[in-house]
């Protein structure tokens, strides 16, 4: 599939291979959006569309957003091929407009002489509907992604672009903390509609637009964002407004370690990995829902895959296997784990159709290797989850990653007095600093050196790792 390409990605910017995957992924996804969606049950009527959510935790050296750029370029040059098409679309009906109106000036002339010479008012109607202009609607760019708009801007792009498309945040944190600012009490609800991906024909009221009929409610988002403002908005998660679940619904969460060593790459891209990635995205962009095999539902509006039945075994023991622990899980675990009820039928159906838009013979119905990859991957993504989750009950942890996203205002060796004198909320005592200092040098952000002065009076300095000051 494209793990040739990630991985020739992750290897030539130096970065954990986990921030390309997701990205990718959750890329595809968005491309796929709720054009094909899938049946998880082999009988039922519950529907998933693989709508997903995706964020990169890292400090800010770990050169998180690179390797987003990179792993969403199959995207931009879907952008690309569509304002090609948009501009001679446009250039078409801008030269048919010119055309109707020479028609309507050349009508209104024969109607005004044919009414002189006496024709009937049925008459000159039979000679409109004959000879009226032929009306060609403008045509639409259609939006594979945004970086930053409103939710009463997003309706609009929604109705045009009823597939949905991809939020793209470089930092998530300002937009999170937006959610929960006066006069966007109805931004939550908005994005908590728009994830599940299932609403259709939603009536939106607007001030100066009247009534708004959105088609299809689907909206997949991507972004990056630092530990400790991520563990914040855990915490708040356990109350007030946090406790919706909109947090654990950024299913595919991953904090890799950082490189544990640089290697220097400068070499070309993998042109052959690169095109096939490139040629996947386009083939899901093209892809006839009926082509693939997928099945109209009653309502005569969506198409969906159902597992073949070796893969639907696999789904049914993994989803018991899920129910019969989440009681045993701590209440924010057990929150976030739950959404992996949609999460591993979604990244079940984005691999099949993958291997489809790779040439994969198997259609028709989703394969057991995809459905297992779905299960290795909900594996990996817990994994992540239990990590992160972990973070926000570790004031040490806290520390640590704050003094780190502040090593510029450090110098490149430094003392805990330094530190302590800033006076950074939550290391304002020698103890707060000194165990978060710890943290950073279990790490391998920092080394300890113990010196004593001519008095004999012990001090410790830290020196920061060059690796590991500036850079995203």
């Amino acid at each position: 599939m494209l793990r040739n390409w990630a991985k020739d990605c992750a290897e030539r910017i130096s970065v954990a291979p986990d921030y390309v995957a997701i990205a990718v992924i959750v890329a595809a996804a968005s491309v796929i959006g709720n054009t094909i969606s899938i049946f998880p049950k082999r009988h039922d009527d519950w529907r998933v569309v693989p709508n997903l959510w995706g964020a990169g935790i890292g400090s800010p050296s770990v050169k998180k957003s690179p390797a987003f750029a990179e792993a969403l370029k199959p995207l931009a040059r879907l952008k690309a091929l569509e304002l090609e098409r948009y501009q001679a679309a446009l250039k078409t009906w801008e030269a048919d407009e010119m055309l109707n109106e020479l028609d309507a000036d050349a009508l209104k002339s024969e109607l005004k002489k044919r009414q002189r010479a006496g024709a009937t008012r049925e008459q000159l109607k039979e000679l409109i509907e004959k000879t009226g202009a032929v009306q060609n609607d403008k045509p639409t760019l259609k939006t594979y992604s945004v970086q930053d708009a409103t939710i009463e801007a997003l309706t609009i792009v929604l109705t045009r672009n009823p597939r949905g498309f991809l939020i793209e945040r470089d930092e998530l944190t300002g937009w999170l903390r937006s959610l929960d600012k006066e006069g966007h009490q109805q931004d939550r609800p908005f994005y908590l509609e728009a994830f599940n991906g299932t609403a259709r024909n939603q009536q939106m009221e607007r001030v100066g637009r009247g009534t708004i009929i959105v088609p299809h409610f689907t909206i997949s988002i991507l972004g990056t964002i630092q530990p400790l403002p991520f563990t914040q908005l855990i915490r708040a998660a356990s109350s007030g407004t946090g406790a919706d679940g909109f947090i654990s619904r950024f299913q595919l969460l991953v904090y890799p370690d950082p490189i544990a060593k640089y290697q220097h790459v400068d070499r070309k891209p993998d042109k052959e990995a690169r095109n096939c990635a490139f040629a996947a995205f386009e083939a899901l962009d093209n892809m006839i829902p009926e082509k693939v095999g997928a099945d109209l539902d009653d309502d005569g509006q969506t198409h969906f895959l159902r597992f073949d039945d070796d893969a639907q075994k696999v789904f049914d023991e993994w989803l018991v296997a899920l129910e019969t622990r989440l009681p045993k899980l701590d209440t924010l675990m057990e929150q976030h784990t739950a959404k992996y009820r949609s999460l591993m039928p979604s990244l079940a159906l984005v691999f099949h159709l993958l291997d489809v838009a790779n040439g994969g013979e198997h259609k028709g119905k989703v394969s057991k290797n995809a459905a297992m990859m779905a299960v290795e991957w909900c594996e990996f993504l817990e994994a992540h989850a239990r990590r992160i989750y972990a973070l926000a009950g570790d004031g040490a942890t806290d520390g640590a990653e704050l003094i780190a996203s502040r090593f510029g205002h450090l110098s490149d060796l430094f003392t805990l007095r330094d530190v302590q004198r800033k006076g950074w909320t939550g290391l304002s005592n020698r103890d707060e600093v000194e165990v978060a200092l710890a943290r950073l040098e279990e790490r391998g952000w920092l080394c300890s050196i113990p010196w004593q002065d001519e008095t004999g009076r012990p001090t410790t300095f830290y020196r920061k790792h060059p690796a590991k000051v500036g850079g995203k």
